[in-house]
């Protein structure tokens, strides 16, 4: 029997169904395509961040946003210097597998596959070096959750295939606008030269009485002071941003208590109110009792011992507790890490030494940030503070301590292991204007250990009548 001509069009129209597929329409995923979740390992990337190098400077911006309906984590890269790239990258569900693909304005393309491992996503690619098209480089990047929102990326070649690695990017990722130790914050930034080849890097936050603190960074708990004063922040020789600390450096008590005072000097600061932590908690009052004319009050946080038979009593109570995170330093300090991986080595430093600084170290949160400062890492500090301390000598403080005449604050945490609370209560004695808070729950970081404790009694210090 014939067919009619709508018989023969419609069997057309299955027939080319069958060999082209559905229309466009009928060809979007379902809803829930990338709803599992292994889609969603890689989403602590996503968000607007200032990217920090290894050398604490600004690296560049990075923008990680979801695309195709969440399918795609889509990347645009601004580097300081110039280089834009971009990346995507996906979960392929056949595989099990993410995948990057990644290509910029030098005209670089890269290929890498990979996954989670334990919290981290590895990716690792093989592609022809640029320079020499004859020799395969071996990339792995991997991308780790830090504490406050921050994400740490490592970047290693090797040309060996994986016989010897070459750092070729330590990136901390900050989210833009957050706190944290070397954001670069609003405000004025400087350097005053205070000795032949020395200079000290400074920042200057907000507006009103003036505040200094011997610490370079913006701290959470810090931070909050600059809304009602004029908080300046100064690196100390060797620490920080300021020159770096070698042996031939002049350090000591001495050139400490003069670098204060040039830097208040050079702000042309009439009277202050000084605030120091651990050490520089002595160093503030040791400067108040000199010069009784140009500090309003001090506040002490964590201080220490007003004497060195005072300190050495409980002074550094390190926890005997052997971990995973003090087994894996141990292991990067046998490997040479401190040369080879000098931020991974820094984070293992301070994820094995946290219980000495606070009373609970599961629940803490510290700022690691710090180590993409030089100045900061394990080696640069501890050759600082032994050659510091070596000039320092047995000291005894008391007499200085009766000299302050002005309003003090004692600030300690009860649980403090690196500097004994008992020598907190004794400068509370000898100084005599002074108030003893002691902040339970704290070991030796009231301020980022218990911030609603410790920053309020501060606030309240700083806001009482003036002195006189």
């Amino acid at each position: 029997m014939r067919r009619s001509p709508l018989s023969v069009g419609t069997a057309l129209v299955f027939l080319l169904l069958t060999v082209l597929g559905a229309p466009r329409a009928s060809q979007e995923p379902p809803a829930e395509a990338c709803g599992g979740e292994a889609h969603r390992q890689f989403d602590f990337w996503q968000g607007s961040w200032v990217v920090y190098g290894p050398d604490g400077q600004v690296a560049g911006r990075n923008e990680i946003e979801p695309d195709l309906g969440g399918c795609v984590l889509r990347e645009h890269w601004q580097g300081a210097g110039g280089l834009e790239g971009r990346s995507v990258n996906l979960f392929h569900a056949p595989e099990e597998a993410w995948h990057q693909t990644w290509v910029d304005s030098a005209g670089s393309l890269l290929r890498l596959d990979g996954g989670l491992d334990e919290d981290r996503m590895v990716l690792t690619g093989r592609e022809p070096s640029r320079r020499d098209p004859e020799v395969t480089v071996f990339h792995r990047i991997a991308w780790e959750p830090m504490p406050r929102g921050m994400v740490y990326q490592r970047w290693r070649a090797s040309r060996d295939d994986g016989a010897t690695w070459i750092p070729l990017f330590d990136g901390l990722y900050v989210p833009e606008g957050a706190s944290a130790s070397i954001v670069e914050a609003p405000g004025e930034t400087g350097r005053v030269e205070v000795a032949p080849g020395v200079e000290l890097h400074y920042r200057i936050v907000g507006e009103g009485p003036t505040l200094v603190v011997p610490i370079g960074r913006i701290t959470d708990g810090i931070a909050p002071l600059a809304e009602t004063h004029r908080l300046v922040l100064y690196d100390p020789r060797g620490r920080g941003r300021s020159t770096p600390y070698s042996p031939e450096m002049e350090l000591s008590l001495e050139t400490e208590l003069s670098d204060l005072d040039a830097i208040l000097r050079h702000l042309d600061a009439e009277r202050v109110t000084l605030l120091g932590i651990s050490y520089y908690g002595g160093l503030v009052a040791l400067y108040a009792a000199e010069h009784p004319d140009q500090v309003d009050r001090v506040v002490m946080v964590g201080p220490i011992a007003p004497t060195a038979e005072q300190f050495l009593e409980r002074a550094v109570e390190t926890d005997p507790r052997e971990t995973a995170d003090s087994r894996r330093f141990a292991e990067l300090e046998a490997e040479g890490a401190a040369e080879s991986d000098p931020i991974g080595h820094c984070l293992a430093y301070r994820r094995a030494h946290v219980h000495d600084l606070v009373a609970d170290a599961a629940s803490y949160e510290g700022d690691a940030s710090s180590c993409w400062l030089p100045n900061e890492r394990p080696s640069r500090f501890l050759a600082w503070a032994q050659g510091l301390f070596s000039t320092v000598g047995r000291w005894d403080w008391t007499g200085q301590a009766r000299r302050v005449n002005v309003p003090a604050l004692v600030l300690y945490g009860e649980e403090d292991r690196i500097t004994p609370p008992q020598g907190a209560r004794t400068w509370g004695e000898l100084l005599p204007e002074a108030r003893v808070v002691p902040v339970p729950g704290s070991g030796h970081l009231p301020l980022s250990e218990r911030p609603e404790v410790a920053l309020p009694a501060i606030q309240e210090f700083l806001a009482a009548a003036p002195p006189g």
